[in-house]
């Protein structure tokens, strides 16, 4: 495989390390050939050079994970993929197509692109029509020679296929610790952008807020490992919840460092007054099936969803997050939904859902990103804002929440 890389648009040099880093993941693993296209941005190009001649000599390892690369690179660099050393036949034909809108009009293009790649007429109207497949090496020649940037040698799709990025087809996290660390890479990314907003839509407890609490952080990773992640085994008699109830000093590092991450943007949450349900279910069914024996760490789990409830509903009044960030909440009882979540970037937005939770499917397809904005927009419309002025509702909101507790305990 070749992997075209253009420098052309880079903003800065972080831009550069965060393709880099794909490029340092690509030569560690010697699976992907590198060329740069630097016609305009030489100095970057050395950048990226350096740090994949560096990442090749420590062992890229030691750095990221590259299970999880795609929640580490930003997708925002702009890059063509070649299988097999030629060009896909689609976005070549479709490549020619934006080369003709380019060129002058009355130009012998044919003749032109003969000249260049040094082709009689019919070996390039073989590769106009797609008959013949570019190599890597027309197409760098083509691209320096007429200046076409990405955009306009994107493949042409229909209005309604998307990209989507599922990382769990790879490999199931192992552990809570493979979970977070690639939500804290990408949030820590975040931090480079301006004007974010990150806005939630939620059919459960947001796990963000329940790292607060270990006991109930540790209880959502075990039932997600032994129900979604674990295709091997399945709860057994030796499951037991309460042997996997102490958090280890990674764990600790990693629950406050990703709950931190997120209070430091705005954000907005779209609640149900069912969101404690899946939550409550689950416990009630581990303690049905005798995988929770301690009454002490029944109890606790539910004192901290107690707590939980009371911590945000003095957030949610104040409307701001510890950080200063603004937080609003809205109340949602018109339709039942899944988990979404849309982050509203100055340069680069994108897009979350879940897929055989707590598994995020990740996509920056401009189509999803517009859409699921106008769906977000919309159902707000539909619900009850809960946040600064809104204290009646609110506080019978929460009354709700802590009822619905009460009721199980």
């Amino acid at each position: 495989m070749i992997l075209i890389i253009n420098l052309v648009n880079y903003r800065s040099n972080t831009d550069v390390l965060n393709i880099a880093v794909l490029i340092g993941i690509s030569v560690h693993h010697s699976c992907i050939n590198i060329f740069f296209l630097v016609h305009k941005s030489w100095f970057h190009a050395l950048h990226a050079i350096c740090f994949v001649i560096f990442t090749r000599l420590v062992g890229f390892s030691k750095f990221y994970n590259p299970l999880y690369v795609e929640f580490v690179v930003l997708t925002r660099c702009p890059f063509l993929l070649f299988q097999s050393n030629t060009m896909d036949q689609d976005l070549q034909i479709s490549f020619f197509k934006s080369l003709k809108q380019t060129a002058s009009h009355g130009v012998d293009l044919a003749g032109q692109i003969g000249a260049l790649l040094k082709l009689n007429r019919s070996a390039v109207y073989n590769r106009i029509n797609g008959k013949t497949r570019l190599n890597v090496d027309e197409m760098r020649d083509l691209i320096l020679a007429f200046d076409v940037d990405y955009p306009l040698i994107s493949r042409e799709v229909s209005d309604t296929d998307i990209t989507v990025s599922l990382t769990s087809l790879l490999r199931q996290p192992g552990n809570s610790i493979e979970f977070l660390s690639p939500i804290l890479a990408q949030l820590q990314l975040l931090g480079g952008e301006k004007s974010v907003l990150i806005r939630y839509v939620t059919s459960e407890i947001l796990l963000f807020y329940a790292l607060q609490f270990p006991l109930l952080a540790k209880f959502k990773f075990f039932v997600w490992k032994y129900f979604t992640w674990d295709r091997e085994t399945r709860l057994g008699g030796d499951r037991l919840f309460d042997k996997h109830a102490a958090i280890s000093t990674e764990e600790a590092f990693y629950f406050n460092a990703v709950r931190r991450a997120y209070d430091d943007f705005p954000s907005s949450e779209i609640w149900h007054s069912n969101v404690l349900d899946n939550t409550l279910y689950q416990i009630q069914y581990l303690e049905s099936a005798g995988h929770i024996n301690d009454p002490k760490i029944r109890s606790q789990l539910y004192k901290d969803i107690h707590d939980l409830l009371d911590m945000l509903e003095l957030r949610v009044a104040a409307g701001r997050k510890p950080s200063g960030a603004p937080y609003q909440l809205y109340q949602n009882e018109a339709t039942h939904t899944n988990n979404m979540i849309l982050v509203q970037a100055e340069f680069q937005s994108v897009v979350y859902f879940t897929y055989d939770n707590p598994n995020l499917c990740r996509t920056t397809d401009p189509k999803i990103i517009d859409y699921t904005r106008d769906a977000i927009n919309n159902l707000e419309r539909h619900c009850i804002p809960l946040s600064v002025t809104s204290e009646i509702a609110r506080t019978s909101f929460f009354s709700t929440l802590h009822n619905r507790v009460r009721a199980q305990e």
